[in-house]
């Protein structure tokens, strides 16, 4: 999360900075990183503010109209960045707090995939949206198709690289994932396992598709696995339902979203690491305001 801060109001700035603080605090376990950009002229008492605040993250200083500091897009403009690099929503969280929470929602539901430099043309835009999004094969498609195409003019020709380039970044994500599988079955790592599965069902079409199911098949007889897998793909649905600001904040998705943990605690005896999770995740509400 990429945000503005300015001492235009200093009450608003206040609430701003609990916010950001509720946010990184509760998503300190999903790699949520808060990034705060003032004026360079505010800089000394926007860094007093923030150090006040405690805001778990870091502040900067630009000089007005860079990429992030354009007045155009306000004094509180604020990014929200994914897990690819990928500009997932711009806007104002105090005038569009809905908007802010989904896009949170859709950005922490992610999984990385390597960086693509968006290119200034629009045409590439489809294969780019199926790319962040984790439809890998669906994106390589087009981009394949825009890729063969015969440039003539430069705007074509950008086209082309920029599409070779998604086509290149799918292939090698596909070639690591599968070597996570791979690695990850020798191991019997499970809960890794079921979040490949995941991804690769999400992203590719078989075989790539079936590859973490397959080892999961082959590790079964030798662990526990059976029942291990059945926590760990209820886990993942939890998490991917988990509120913004839990466990920080005890408002009805919070209380709502801890009922559900307490019954998945309650449903099983084993202590794998999302039983454990989930404990650490209760144990900070019984906390929260």
């Amino acid at each position: 999360v990429v945000t503005r801060l300015d001492l235009a109001d200093r009450v608003a700035l206040t609430g701003r900075l609990a916010s950001l603080y509720d946010l990184a605090v509760a998503n300190e376990d999903r790699q949520l990183f808060v990034l705060a950009l003032g004026a360079e002229a505010d800089s000394e008492e926007l860094d007093q503010q923030w150090r006040t605040a405690g805001v778990p993250g870091a502040l900067g200083f630009v000089k007005e109209h860079a990429l992030y500091a354009d007045p155009a897009r306000g004094a509180k403009s604020t990014f929200v960045v994914g897990r690819s690099g990928e500009l997932v929503w711009l806007g104002d969280p105090s005038k569009d707090e809905k908007g802010f929470v989904a896009a949170l929602d859709v950005a922490l539901d992610r999984r990385p995939a390597p960086r693509i430099t968006p290119p200034s043309v629009d045409a590439l835009g489809p294969a780019l949206v199926d790319y962040y999004a984790g439809r890998f094969d669906k994106a390589r498609a087009a981009a394949k198709k825009l890729a063969a195409t015969k440039a003539k003019t430069d705007e074509q020709k950008q086209l082309v690289e920029a599409a070779a380039e998604v086509v290149q970044a799918v292939d090698e994500h596909e070639r690591v994932l599968a070597s996570r599988v791979k690695l990850a079955g020798g191991m019997t790592k499970v809960g890794e396992l079921v979040e490949l599965d995941a991804i690769l069902k999400a992203g590719f079409k078989a075989p790539t598709a079936n590859l973490a199911e397959e080892a999961l098949t082959e590790s079964a007889g030798r662990s526990l696995m059976g029942i291990s897998k059945d926590d760990y793909e209820v886990w993942l649905d939890l998490s991917r339902r988990r509120p913004v600001f839990f466990p920080r904040r005890t408002d009805d998705g919070g209380k709502k979203f801890a009922d559900e943990l307490e019954q998945y605690v309650r449903r099983s005896s084993n202590s794998l690491e999302p039983t454990q999770r989930a404990r650490e995740l209760l144990e900070r509400f019984s906390h929260a305001r």
